[in-house]
């Protein structure tokens, strides 16, 4: 017998086994979650530019509905959800923020934090806590560990003790890619999951398959790459949309996951943001739901440089965290 005709025989076998077990066993169908169809392929270039568009946006101002969550106690299988607040929301590049927040029923101040991009402040006027004001530097960490924490103040604040507005910039702001720069490298992937369906006509607890772009952003540093962050682009919505952002810190430990649902136009301008973003920060243990109202979203206004500074002028009592980390690095 020639090899060509093994080659065949071999080949016959093969198409033939599926009917042969299916003759011989009982074959079933199993229900897999649905694999959501995607839309036509987007070359690399083409996301990076989308990108590099919010470059644009040099400035937002909007009332914002924000909604916290404490996952200080996740390792036990819990997590705190706070009512819902209101909020005023004002943003200049690159990293000057202020945000007010305010009680959803009286209307009452319950914190109001600045940053003007180096420095931040955060007064805290909760009804049932003693009012502090917090300042420190953008760039050094303060992360609170509640297990450790003896005054009972900061306890009962939580997670959000470890909130800082600098944490909202990258998220409303989003950083360009330096497509000039000789140390930055990035790539595209593809990634599929499985996930809950949330469209409006799934069935109870149904899954779905679904396809992403990832582009994936690096940073050259001393003969290595650093993993800096991660763009999530959904292939199954039309338009390919940004819908997930991924900052990392040194040693490529995630620090914050930044989601984004929904769109709507800002006014008087073509300008399009995300509706609602949801920023996660789990080695801080919080995430914030910061959802733009309909109607009040203004792009590239006029901000002055004093909105970006918080005074102490309710004379709270001040919590310097630059003083109190040099206090405990002294022997």
């Amino acid at each position: 017998m020639s090899r060509t005709d093994t080659a065949r025989r071999v080949v016959l076998l093969i198409f033939l086994l599926p009917l042969v077990m299916g003759a011989s066993f009982c074959v079933r169908t199993r229900a897999v979650p649905e694999e959501l169809k995607t839309q036509p392929p987007v070359p690399l270039s083409a996301m990076v530019e989308k990108i590099n568009s919010y470059q644009r946006q040099n400035s937002l101002s909007a009332q914002v509905i924000l909604q916290f969550k404490d996952f200080n106690r996740a390792t036990v299988g819990e997590a705190k959800e706070y009512p819902p607040a209101d909020g005023r929301l004002f943003l200049r590049r690159p990293q000057k923020i202020r945000l007010l927040i305010q009680a959803p029923i009286t209307g009452s101040n319950i914190a109001d934090m600045a940053t003007d991009g180096e420095h931040f402040q955060l007064a805290l006027t909760p009804p049932t806590s003693p009012h502090k004001f917090i300042k420190g530097t953008n760039n050094k960490e303060y992360r609170v560990d509640l297990s450790e924490v003896t005054d009972p103040n900061l306890r009962r604040a939580g997670a959000l003790a470890n909130i800082k507005p600098q944490h909202f910039t990258e998220a409303l702001f989003i950083n360009p890619i330096d497509k000039s720069d000789p140390n930055t490298i990035y790539y595209l992937e593809e990634h599929r999951q499985i996930e809950d369906d949330t469209r409006p006509d799934r069935k109870r607890n149904a899954k779905v398959e679904r396809t992403y772009y990832i582009v994936v952003v690096l940073e050259k540093q001393n003969g290595s790459a650093r993993l800096m962050r991660k763009f999530w682009f959904d292939r199954t919505q039309p338009g390919t949309p940004l819908v997930r952002q991924q900052t990392y810190e040194n040693g490529g430990h995630l620090a914050t996951e930044i989601d984004y649902r929904g769109s709507l136009v800002a006014n008087g301008s073509n300008e399009v943001i995300a509706q609602t973003i949801t920023v996660r920060r789990r080695s801080d243990y919080y995430a914030v739901d910061v959802t733009f109202k309909p109607n009040t979203v203004v792009i590239n206004g006029p901000l002055e440089d004093k909105l970006f500074i918080l005074e102490n002028t309710q004379n709270l009592e001040v919590v310097d965290l630059d003083k109190r980390a040099a206090a405990i690095q002294q022997p």
